[in-house]
């Protein structure tokens, strides 16, 4: 095998339509390639892959230099989220039930949120509908910031 440069690694970019885990994929691969390719070389070689007006370069490019443990655990908590918190779909033309399409997963929602509450991709819903004097405060969610429902139940 031939040993690459590290110069080729700045070039790769994420695909308009490659997933986050195969990006990550096809840096390894370039990785395992390249001499002396140390952390931080990785780490600022996949953020500038990663198209500017994506929520996640925002996210990795504000924060100090990563090692790619920290970059890798940052794009986990950034994937569960929007798997799991961040996007609903709406019910399907199939008559399958829209929730089965979602990835399951075993940690509860508001583990993630409490990983992810300042972060800059963090869309909030838009504020509850009806009376929030009228709304239970036994029940709060950490999503909305409001009473009226459980966090887990969101």
């Amino acid at each position: 095998m031939i040993k690459k440069q590290v110069d080729p690694l700045f070039n790769l970019c994420r695909k308009h339509d490659e997933s986050l885990r195969d990006y990550i994929k096809r840096i390894k691969v370039e990785k395992a390639n390249i001499v002396g390719c140390d952390d931080q070389i990785i780490s600022s070689a996949f953020k500038k892959g990663l198209m500017a007006e994506h929520d996640l370069y925002c996210e990795l490019t504000i924060a100090p230099s990563q090692t790619m443990a920290e970059v890798f655990a940052t794009v986990e908590c950034y994937v569960l989220y929007r798997n799991y918190g961040g996007i609903h779909k709406a019910p399907s033309q199939s008559g399958v039930p829209a929730d089965e399409g979602h990835t399951k997963f075993t940690i509860p929602i508001y583990q993630i949120l409490a990983q992810v509450k300042d972060k800059l991709w963090l869309r909030r819903p838009p504020s509850l509908k009806g009376d929030p004097d009228k709304r239970s405060t036994n029940k709060y969610c950490a999503f909305h910031r409001t009473h009226g429902l459980d966090t887990a139940n969101c």
